[in-house]
């Protein structure tokens, strides 16, 4: 069985990081609109997790002079939703 590799990648420095309780995630708004797929998607997370974050960040800052900076380092990461790298 091959060893789980992790990476870290700081795109904007942090002071703390704060750890989700599974059962407190809602998963909304599936694309395909029904019960069955809805369903069938919450049991896969609860059966196998969350393979792969899937980008939550915690950005507090209300200053108009970094919003250009925060857009920009999030546009360009790796792993943003839609990239090619994800």
């Amino acid at each position: 069985m091959m060893e789980e590799q992790t990476r870290t990648v700081d795109i904007i420095p942090v002071d703390s990081i704060n750890l989700l309780n599974v059962d407190s995630i809602n998963l909304l708004n599936p694309r395909v609109r029904s019960k069955n797929s809805f369903r069938e998607l919450v049991d896969s997370v609860e059966t196998v997790g969350l393979q792969r974050p899937a980008g939550a960040l915690n950005i507090v800052s209300n200053a108009p002079g970094e919003a250009s900076a925060i857009v920009e380092t999030l546009i360009a990461h790796p792993s943003r939703i839609g990239g090619r790298n994800r």
